[in-house]
């Protein structure tokens, strides 16, 4: 921490209780027990030097309208947090002139009758709203309920995920940072230490299906102050919530996105306060590339196999004709963008074009062999029209189909393909779809196709796609899915796999809180924290509970101690530039391990090499000669 680090707090605090913060390096939050008062006539009661404080979580502040950096200052004429509702070191409450309600949370919670409620500028503001209905963890070692962690303090954080209405705690981001926040509680014996005891870690959840981005961050942040935000947001909305933090409006926070960057976010200039557990649209786009290009002459092989048994096929597909390419694409930004950074010439990334026949696929010369049609996605539209898909399939006739889309494209647009196919073109060899990383993520409808509906036809074997690449360190993965999967006994662990993109966003964020040490915290806290800290930091730390509490010790004791966390998913490989993660990348595909084996999908069957441009020789188990 830095000298104006220090100087941020104005804690007035008894002379031996300086004394031992100077000795330890200004390790304040993590060194004193101090209880100085429960209200401020207590403070006044200890003397002149206190006239011009007020009680704050037990603590002596002195009042000042000094915002300070990152829009959190002092506490204002009434009192509190000093982080009023526009981040203006509480003046908003001050100058309001309200009668104050509070000092701490717990007051709140008994004058509304164990309700959810916490005591920001003196004032008692509810938590749970329509639009934030979870409020996690629901209990840990120490706390039985979250309504009894409220009481103490908790350093409240934001959070958007995708969640039931009736059930919103059974959401698979949810259930990943509920287990993030359980075990940095349990290990560190209730919360992060401060002058008044533990603080819990704690996280609000926002709805981000079809959220309504403007109440739920005037909540977070206008109403909870609450300076960092977990989110599993689409790229557009997470954009809008974003906006909303910039100039004239709420006051900066930190995002950490567990999903992918679309190519606003990943070039946006967001002063480091916009950061994401995946890669921007070119990382997947160039593995795409190379895909195709190592499935044309497979392709072209069976074609001509098929031609040379035409007495039997009936095939009127001549080999020698050019290969027909056609690429869907669903309006989710992430996909959508993928599919323009692969039909974009770009002269200084020309390894993103797709080329086929021996050309670009935007080449006028390969005008009639490519084709592509955009489609709705399942994530944007409660209802999705696929039509123009499969009335371009049935004109067009690809041998090739690229699928970057969604879940509707296995179950809309896949089945119907298949079921026509035969009408549409009697004899030619069915295509080969080279599938995203979307769709490997809802892998269960795909391996239905494959092992049921259309098994005779050998879907499984037409089938690949690209994804990014799973942690190296199986172990490190398999012990996070063991923890996840014992917490929650009444789900499917197969269901739970997948997801470890949110718990590994929960750790670096709450190892961020930890390193950032304040009494208060700023968006930018949190940020710099992070890279330099947790991110870039010196010491390999693998994730995990085990070492929690050891770790922030080390933050608190020592002032240069950092990190270099390395998550389920790998190495912290981060765009510093972007916030974006630089992931490895890999194929997958549809088999049985074993002949009779249940059909599966197969992760990082080969893997891609990004000095090369291209995936390692190796063949793919689940595409006989591919």
């Amino acid at each position: 921490m830095t000298a104006r680090g220090c100087q941020r707090r104005h804690l007035l605090l008894p002379v031996s209780a300086v004394v031992l913060a100077s000795s330890a390096g200004c390790s304040l939050l993590y060194d004193l027990n101090t209880t100085q008062c429960e209200t401020t006539a207590d403070c006044r009661a200890l003397g002149e030097a206190f006239a011009n404080t007020t009680c704050y979580n037990r603590v002596c502040v002195e009042k000042t309208s000094d915002a300070g950096e990152g829009g959190h200052g002092g506490v204002a004429d009434t009192g509190g947090s000093g982080m009023g509702p526009a981040g203006q070191g509480g003046e908003a409450a001050g100058a309001a002139g309200t009668s104050p309600e509070c000092n701490t949370n717990a007051e709140c919670i008994e004058q509304r009758q164990d309700q959810y409620f916490v005591c920001r500028n003196h004032q008692c503001v509810a938590v749970l709203t329509n639009e934030c209905p979870e409020l996690i963890p629901e209990s840990t070692a120490q706390y039985e309920s979250a309504l009894e962690a409220l009481k103490e303090n908790p350093i409240l954080l934001g959070a958007f995920s995708t969640m039931n209405a009736t059930t919103p705690h059974e959401s698979f981001s949810v259930l990943n940072w509920e287990l993030a926040l359980t075990e940095f509680n349990d290990k560190l014996l209730g919360g992060l230490p401060s002058p008044s005891g533990r603080r819990p870690l704690m996280a609000l959840a926002c709805q981000a299906e079809q959220p309504d981005i403007e109440e739920s961050m005037g909540h977070l942040v206008g109403d909870l102050d609450v300076p960092a935000i977990l989110s599993s947001l689409s790229t557009a909305d997470l954009l809008a919530a974003f906006e909303l933090t910039q100039p004239d409006g709420l006051h900066p926070v930190f995002f950490m996105s567990a999903r992918s960057a679309d190519l606003r976010l990943a070039t946006l200039q967001d002063n480091g306060m916009l950061w994401h557990m995946l890669g921007n649209p070119r990382v997947l786009a160039v593995p795409t590339v190379a895909l195709l290009e190592r499935a044309e002459p497979y392709v072209n092989a069976q074609r001509q196999s098929y031609w040379d048994d035409r007495a039997t096929t009936g095939s009127a597909d001549d080999p020698g004709d050019p290969l027909r390419v056609m690429l869907v694409y669903s309006d989710d930004p992430t996909v959508e963008d993928i599919a323009t950074v692969l039909t974009t010439d770009d002269a200084e990334r020309p390894q993103n074009m797709l080329v086929f026949n021996g050309m670009s696929a935007i080449d006028p010369d390969n005008a009639e062999n490519f084709g592509t049609v955009k489609i709705q996605s399942s994530r944007m539209h409660k209802s999705v029209n696929v039509a123009s898909a499969i009335e371009k399939a049935q004109a067009f006739l690809p041998h090739v189909i690229i699928g970057m889309a969604t879940t509707e494209f296995e179950t809309s647009v896949i089945p119907q393909i298949e079921s026509n196919w035969d009408d549409w073109a009697p004899g030619q060899q069915r295509p080969f779809y080279l599938l995203s990383h979307m769709l490997a993520n809802d892998k269960d409808d795909l391996i239905q196709l494959a092992s049921e509906t259309f098994e005779t036809v050998h879907l499984g074997s037409r089938m690949i796609g690209v994804n990014y690449a799973q942690n190296p360190n199986d172990a490190l993965y398999r012990s996070y899915l063991t923890r996840l999967q014992g917490a929650n006994p009444s789900v499917d662990g197969n269901l739970l796999a997948g997801y470890e993109n949110y718990y590994d966003a929960a750790y670096y964020l709450l190892y961020s809180v930890a390193a950032a040490n304040r009494t208060t915290y700023s968006g930018a806290d949190i940020r710099d924290a992070l890279t330099e800290r947790v991110i870039f930091g010196s010491e390999p730390l693998d994730i995990g509970p085990n070492t929690i509490a050891s770790t922030v010790r080390h933050f608190g004791d020592d002032p240069g101690f950092s990190i270099k966390l390395t998550g389920t998913m790998g190495p912290p490989n981060f765009d510093r530039a972007t916030g974006t993660r630089v992931n490895e990348t890999a194929a997958w595909c549809i088999g049985q391990p074993t002949p009779g084996d249940a059909w599966q999908l197969m992760a990082d069957v080969v893997l891609f090499d990004e000095t090369a441009k291209k995936f390692e020789e190796e063949p793919i188990p689940c595409v006989d000669g591919l």
